[in-house]
């Protein structure tokens, strides 16, 4: 309790999350900083064996950080052989999903695949976590309580499927052709 008798808040820990380490020793010196969770990403299908971020989860293992992988492959078959050769303690998914209140047809359709795929990673690899990105715009939408709808019903939609959220800020509004930061 503070001194005018207010609950003080209670701050969940923030996870410090590092992205794009591809080489060994990027790893070992964010191992060394105390970094809690040390991602890659598998660009391409000519990636799915990429050596050199195998040995990066190979090192996360062996510390107190966690390895999170990034398949960026169109196929399901694609990300589960990435999944099984790299063996990470998460996934994290952050495929594009649409905000404009007047997309919700496909925003379902968006989310009914992230679903399906999810549970069939869960199913065969039952022990690896599973992060989802959420988009949210940058500030100055005229009308931003509709959207607001759409990330909280996005939320409830892959909450029952998804062992982790991040928000990823998604540059534009409704144009899925704008590029997009991972």
């Amino acid at each position: 309790m503070t001194s005018n008798g207010l609950r003080e808040p209670v701050m969940k820990r923030i996870i410090v999350q590092i992205y794009e380490i591809q080489e060994p020793r990027e790893a070992e010196r964010l191992i060394e900083m105390g970094v809690d969770r040390i991602g890659s990403v598998i660009l391409s299908p000519d990636m799915l064996k990429a050596p050199s971020v195998r040995e990066v989860v190979r090192l996360v293992r062996g510390s107190a950080a966690k390895s999170s992988l990034i398949p960026l492959l169109a196929r399901e078959d694609d990300i589960l052989r990435a999944l099984d050769y790299h063996q990470p303690d998460f996934v994290h998914f952050c495929e594009w999903i649409p905000l404009d209140p007047g997309k919700s047809a496909q925003r379902d359709a968006v989310c009914a695949e992230a679903i399906r795929v999810q549970k069939r990673v869960k199913k065969e690899f039952p022990m690896l976590g599973i992060t989802r990105s959420i988009p949210i715009p940058e500030p100055g939408l005229t009308d931003s309580a509709p959207v607001r709808e759409a990330i909280l019903e996005i939320a409830r939609t892959l909450e029952p499927y998804t062992d982790g959220f991040m928000t990823d800020t998604l540059r534009g509004y409704g144009g899925e052709g704008a590029v997009q930061p991972v």
